[in-house]
């Protein structure tokens, strides 16, 4: 399995059952085409290749009110791509308590 939190460049591309690759903690910094449904530029199209800490800082620094609805529509699936990384986290440590376990 491929560490907590690490995503491929759309869920779609990962095989059912398969292990994701980790990633390295950049900025995010993606192509100008993933921002195309915000005319501002400030939300891209989630998945985004990042770490909890990027997806979430970024999501936090928007103000909702100010986005148009397509944006808020991406905010909303970043909001759930972060919400992924933290059940990841979750899992990997619950299967470490059942490791753990005495019979």
């Amino acid at each position: 399995m491929g560490e907590p939190g690490g995503f491929v460049s759309s869920s779609r591309d990962a095989l059912a059952g398969g292990s994701l690759p980790a990633v390295t903690p950049d900025p995010i910094v993606l192509p100008a085409e993933d921002y195309e449904a915000s005319p501002a530029g400030l939300v891209p199209t989630f998945p985004v290749r990042a770490t909890l800490t990027q997806v979430a800082g970024l999501l936090e620094s928007l103000d909702v009110a100010d986005l148009s609805t397509a944006e808020l529509v991406e905010v909303v699936a970043g909001w759930q791509q972060a919400a992924a990384i933290v059940a990841a986290h979750q899992a990997r440590a619950v299967q470490e308590v059942l490791t753990r376990r005495t019979p």
